[in-house]
């Protein structure tokens, strides 16, 4: 029997001068020893851990954790002096690693003086603001279930607090709160809403998230028949990279969330908030699908139909719950996966990549493809009476 404590921390510690004076620490093979009247304190090196082998409370409480320091105090009988040196060593190990204490046996952090994120100065709108935007689209038949919106809830408050619901309504500002109303009201009211938009007020770095739970099909858009699916987005302030643990924690999010929603899509992307007028957008326009990207963005996970639509990215991604994952090293950087697994087969690609333009009136729009893949895994579109003469070759426009 003995008192055990955990560290764990996005990095490992490897600082024996963190150590305080006290007892007369000796160097292990796996560790350090410090010694005292009838008590031994082992402090091990600290270990790499799969994710799957941490608890979730110790997930949630900091982005990218990811390694273990166990801390052991021999004999359970060992005074309170020994104790209370375990508790500091913990801390202090803690502190030097942008970690936390935890008691294994209750599964509880004792303590932590690192906050998950630091507010960053906040740009003028003007300025803009560069977002990593993580999406997803996908089809559920018949449609969104309580099951479904309360597992999504549960993974992002373990893997992204900060993109809980705070406040949620129908119009702002929204007239519901999580913390008031509990998240069953929550669950409910997104299957009551599923037809209407759902106001999601979030936390930083979140800047915004998006339950487009729409009915799967083709309705009217623009005066044409166009296909519409299912669509979550969560955008974050891309400067939280800099931050420590952010890229890791940002990872394991969207893989997550991902193995949760089953999309047939999804893709990172960094996009402009602000900056309307030469900004990047999405390829895609919401829940309206009409056929995968020609880029990929940083990182691409692909389900059915599509994975089998395109065998060599089946071949060459990593495969987790039946989805295909590609993923750059860096957000932060211009990578794209593309690079590595080439653009998406002709035949379920967009017909072209949308662009930004200005009319002759110099109002800026977006142009977006009117047509679709010759092969279209969700039916033909649907014949349209008197189809519009389209705005700009081969697409429709956006005005911003």
């Amino acid at each position: 029997m003995a008192h055990d404590l955990t560290v764990w921390s996005t990095a490992p510690f490897l600082a024996d001068d963190v150590l305080p004076d006290g007892p007369e620490w000796r160097a292990a093979e796996d560790g350090w020893v410090g010694d005292g009247r009838g008590w031994m304190l082992h402090v091990q090196k600290s270990s790499l851990e799969p994710e799957q082998d941490m608890p979730p409370e110790a997930i949630r409480v900091l982005p990218g954790i990811k390694y273990r320091t166990d801390l052991v105090l021999e004999p359970i009988s060992a005074p309170r002096n020994a104790i209370r040196l375990l508790h500091r060593v913990s801390k202090l190990i803690a502190k030097s690693t942008r970690g936390f204490v935890m008691d294994p046996k209750e599964k509880t952090s004792l303590v932590t003086n690192v906050k998950r994120y630091v507010a960053t100065k906040s740009k003028k709108r003007e300025e803009g603001k560069r977002l990593i935007v993580l999406s997803w689209w996908f089809v559920r038949e018949p449609e969104i279930d309580s099951k479904l919106v309360a597992e999504l809830l549960s993974t992002i408050d373990l893997y992204l607090p900060e993109a809980m619901p705070r406040r949620y309504g129908t119009y702002e500002p929204p007239q519901y709160g999580v913390l008031e109303h509990g998240r069953d009201h929550f669950v409910e009211f997104v299957l009551q809403n599923l037809h209407r938009s759902i106001v999601w007020y979030s936390k930083r770095p979140v800047e915004s998230v998006f339950a487009g739970f729409r009915p799967v099909g083709w309705f009217p858009l623009d005066g044409r028949s166009r296909f519409r699916c299912c669509n979550f987005e969560i955008s974050v302030d891309r400067d939280c990279l800099a931050q420590p643990g952010w890229q890791l924690g940002l990872h394991r999010t969207w893989r997550a969330i991902s193995v949760v929603l089953q999309p047939f899509f999804g893709d990172v992307r960094t996009l402009d908030q602000f900056n309307l007028a030469s900004g990047d957008r999405h390829p895609v326009r919401a829940g309206w699908w009409n056929g995968v990207p020609r880029t990929l963005g940083h990182a691409c996970v692909i389900g059915n139909p599509y994975l089998q639509l395109w065998p060599r990215y089946a071949e060459i991604s990593c495969d987790q719950a039946g989805l295909g994952f590609k993923s750059t090293e860096d957000w932060s950087s211009c990578l794209d996966v593309t690079d590595e697994v080439g653009a998406p087969p002709e035949p379920i690609s967009m017909r072209f990549t949308p662009y930004r333009g200005r009319d002759e009136h110099g109002r800026p729009f977006f142009a977006y493809s009117d047509k679709y893949p010759t092969n279209f895994p969700f039916g033909h579109r649907p014949t349209d009476a008197n189809p519009p003469r389209s705005s700009v070759a081969g697409g429709f426009i956006q005005y911003r």
